[in-house]
């Protein structure tokens, strides 16, 4: 087997820069999480949906140049409702303790929301980002906006 080319010591810093960074200096704009509540009612009735709201620190990418494929084709023309994605840190998903046993974030893709600047979006895609050796060090949500917003 290989030794690394880059020492842990070197990786250590890399990932103490990168956190830092989003953090404390970068990954300031603050958005709501709006956290589905699953709460089986004792007689099945419907509640209508429940919201825990959490606000995250976040580094906002823009789509401006078109990274991800976004249009939705429709019969009156083309959708172009992706135009973010949010850069969320492992560690404080961590912190606040919403990461699963390997690490990644607990969140449900189909039900729970994220409100930036007042304009209500759902996750159109996640994955980890910004990889030090064999550490992801954050989240990356793609967004959409969601055109259905039924919040309470």
């Amino acid at each position: 087997m290989k030794n690394s080319i880059i020492p842990d010591k070197v990786w250590d810093h890399y990932k103490k820069i990168i956190n830092d960074f989003i953090d404390v200096d970068a990954g300031k704009q603050l958005i709501t999480w709006k956290r589905y509540i699953n709460i089986p009612l004792p007689y099945g009735e419907d509640s209508g949906s429940k919201y825990e709201d959490i606000s995250l620190n976040v580094l906002i990418g823009y789509n401006s140049f078109r990274t991800w494929p976004i249009n939705q084709a429709t019969v009156s023309g083309e959708l172009d409702n992706q135009n973010m994605a949010i850069y969320v840190s492992a560690r404080l998903i961590r912190e606040l303790g919403y990461a699963d046993q390997y690490g990644y974030w607990q969140f449900d893709r189909s039900l729970d929301r994220f409100i930036v600047n007042g304009i209500v979006y759902k996750s159109s895609g996640d994955t980890q980002v910004a990889q030090a050796k064999d550490d992801p060090l954050l989240f990356q949500v793609i967004l959409k906006r969601d055109e259905d917003n039924l919040l309470p």
